[in-house]
């Protein structure tokens, strides 16, 4: 049987894989490359690097020419580092999720959302850049390829962590349904009524009142009380 940690657990390392993946396709410059005239031109989020002179410039700056792909590949760097920013944060909740706080059921439930979301943004700002950088005649490159690959592992971690989130959701439920103490009640037989332990009860005062019934009858008395203090 699977518990809430394992996959608990699981979301997490396969979200650190994404991280790993996404961080280094942000970062890099490779997310496109043009040729022209035997020389590469590398074209990331943030910069394009022309083999040409060996100089790297930001976007707002090479693409000036073209305004409309410009704004477009600028929009789609913001969305991919608040993705990125998702992606972070939802390690984090996942990590204090797994530190203890088991049943804070809402950690759980914000690294889920967390996850969905940040995927949502990367989903549009990937989209968006690769339908700007076509228009200018660039192919899509390894960089490109590693951020949709981390977007898709990210998105699955938060599968799992909705997964765990549930399991302990169950868990929590039937923890509470279960009496509280050691004591194990047994169970009521069905020929009588009442439990076993109840029948010994029953048999040892029905014992006890045969017992004071022949002592009745053989002359003894019953106990008598003990007078109050003072009377």
């Amino acid at each position: 049987m699977c518990e809430k940690i394992n996959w608990s657990v699981v979301a997490t390392l396969v979200n650190l894989l994404a991280l790993v993946f996404y961080t280094t396709a942000v970062a890099s410059f490779h997310w496109a490359d043009r040729t022209d005239d035997g020389y590469v031109t590398h074209a990331g989020l943030f910069m394009a690097c022309p083999t040409i002179n060996e100089t790297c410039y930001d976007t707002y700056y090479h693409f000036q020419a073209n305004p409309y792909e410009k704004g477009v590949i600028i929009a789609s760097a913001v969305l991919n580092v608040f993705a990125l920013m998702g992606f972070y944060f939802f390690t984090a909740l996942s990590v204090f999720f797994l530190c203890g706080l088991y049943r804070e059921k809402r950690l759980a439930t914000g690294a889920v959302i967390t996850a969905y979301v940040a995927g949502f943004l990367a989903i549009i700002g990937i989209a968006m850049y690769a339908v700007a950088i076509k228009r200018l005649g660039y192919a899509l490159s390894w960089s490109f390829a590693l951020a949709v690959v981390g977007m898709i592992i990210s998105i699955l971690a938060g599968i799992l962590m909705c997964v765990g989130r549930n399991i302990s959701m169950m868990s929590t439920d039937d923890d509470d349904d279960k009496p509280s103490g050691t004591t194990r009640r047994h169970p009521i037989d069905k020929s009588t009524g009442r439990r076993p332990h109840e029948d010994t009860d029953f048999d040892a005062t029905h014992r006890k009142q045969m017992r004071m019934e022949e002592e009745l009858e053989f002359g003894g008395e019953l106990p008598r009380k003990k007078p109050l203090p003072g009377l």
